[in-house]
């Protein structure tokens, strides 16, 4: 079905899978949808806590079972192919500040960065950081900082966005922001 087809289509962090999971009301279809988007999560370390989705504990220990089973193997197969890195390489990343850096508008180019941003996906910490500073006003960058958060593949490291801010007080909102990711 649809959220399946998108979950193996794209590059996922545990959160944004959480999120499409929730939006099925029966929970054997989210075991199946969290299996099947499994090979597309970019920070498996986080998949234990979809097992809160799970009000019936059958449910919950298939979905935990699951996943104490998806360790490495000890000897892949030499057919197998890994998917490639959620990343967006540095040629797309420097055509993508060059086409933002044409925008004259700050509007303009905030709606651009944030459609760029939920097409491509998969940013670091650097690159968020490097879009942020092509805008103009402070409070554009805030709002671009926290919807750039789903988009980052080193949410740990996303304290750094802070340095691109001049006011404290930007910089005191973006933090509250992140203790309500954790």
């Amino acid at each position: 079905f649809l959220l399946t087809q998108t979950a193996q289509n794209s590059c996922l962090s545990v959160s944004q899978a959480m999120k499409l999971a929730s939006m099925l009301a029966n929970e054997d279809n989210r075991l199946s949808f969290l299996k099947s988007a499994f090979p597309s999560v970019f920070d498996l370390k986080n998949m234990p806590a979809a097992a809160q989705l799970f009000t019936q504990l059958p449910l919950k220990n298939a979905y935990l079972d699951f996943l104490g089973h998806q360790s490495p193997s000890p000897s892949p197969a030499p057919t197998l192919v890994l998917p490639p890195p959620c990343i967006v390489d540095p040629g797309d990343f420097n055509e993508i500040k060059e086409t933002l850096g044409k925008e004259s508008f700050n509007t303009t180019k905030l709606t651009l960065a944030k459609q760029i941003i939920r097409s491509k996906k998969c940013f670091t910490v650097r690159q968020v950081s490097e879009i942020l500073r092509l805008i103009s006003f402070e409070d554009s960058r805030l709002e671009l900082a926290k919807f750039a958060w789903d988009y980052t593949v080193n949410r740990e490291d996303y304290y750094k966005v802070a340095d691109v801010f001049s006011f404290s007080k930007s910089k005191e909102d973006l933090m509250k922001f992140l203790e309500t990711k954790k």
